[in-house]
């Protein structure tokens, strides 16, 4: 028996290209479903500091409000 690999005359040709053509029909879908992660992760990691930007601008407005306060009771 040989050691060498070979494909068997009972296996049908239109299966390996049902075979192949799956492989890479995987191969581009990863492909997609790669950007799109990365795509959402560089959305997340922007969108992981505004709840810090809107803390800052609670206590800019609360100190506004208070100087406001201040000046209209004059």
């Amino acid at each position: 028996m040989s050691e060498r690999w070979h494909i068997e005359k009972g296996v049908n040709v239109v299966m390996l290209l049902v075979v192949v053509s799956q492989l890479v029909g995987f191969g581009v879908l990863y492909g997609k479903l790669e950007q799109r992660v990365t795509s959402l992760e560089a959305q997340v990691s922007h969108w992981q500091s505004v709840p810090e930007r809107l803390a800052r601008l609670e206590v800019l407005l609360e100190r506004i409000e208070r100087q406001l306060s201040r000046a209209g009771g004059r």
